[in-house]
């Protein structure tokens, strides 16, 4: 195995285990969950690339679930909102620095309004994900579906502006670093 891979190998189980950390320090109450386990995702989106940030965020979210749940019918559907946050954080700075021609973390602005956009996304889908397992078990209704999106958007908000807000001084540490070895 080359350097390179070694090095992507590492830094996916790094973060993919930062996943877990954060998501085992979040605060849940209800529907409603505050925790920086998107931070490593948003890291890996903008470090690493698509196919490695997606791995970090199915293996955070598949040992959160685990760890949180045990596993069900509904385990793998848990872990698509935040594959959704990969893409969705990946693409949108692929597509700034296609366009702009640099990297998105060296613009802080764009960062945090990526990281915003991804936060969404990922909310409506943990919503649909929620319809679904409600649906499969039996429990559904609108109120239980819908009560909570309102306050789940605005805390992930939140968190995503957080997130945003250290996540290109991260980036740009790792990239400085890499550059040295």
């Amino acid at each position: 195995m080359n350097k390179n891979k070694t090095y992507k190998l590492a830094a996916i189980g790094i973060l993919s285990a930062l996943c877990v950390a954060f998501s085992c320090l979040s605060i849940k109450t209800g529907p409603l969950t505050i925790s920086f386990a998107s931070l490593p995702i948003y890291v890996a989106a903008f470090y690493l690339g698509a196919p490695e940030a997606i791995i970090v965020a199915l293996l955070g979210g598949a040992a959160d679930q685990i760890i949180s749940y045990g596993i069900s019918t509904t385990t793998l559907l848990w872990l698509i909102p935040g594959a959704l946050r990969a893409v969705t954080a990946f693409l949108l700075s692929y597509w700034y620095n296609k366009l702009y021609r640099k990297p998105v973390e060296t613009d802080y602005s764009v960062t945090l309004i990526i990281c915003i956009i991804s936060s969404f996304i990922c909310t409506f889908a943990t919503t649909a994900v929620m319809a679904i397992d409600a649906l499969l078990f039996n429990y559904f209704s609108w109120t239980y579906v819908l009560s909570s999106l309102g306050l789940r958007l605005f805390s992930s908000t939140i968190v995503a502006i957080l997130c945003g807000a250290v996540v290109s001084s991260i980036v740009n540490i790792l990239k400085q670093k890499r550059r040295f070895d």
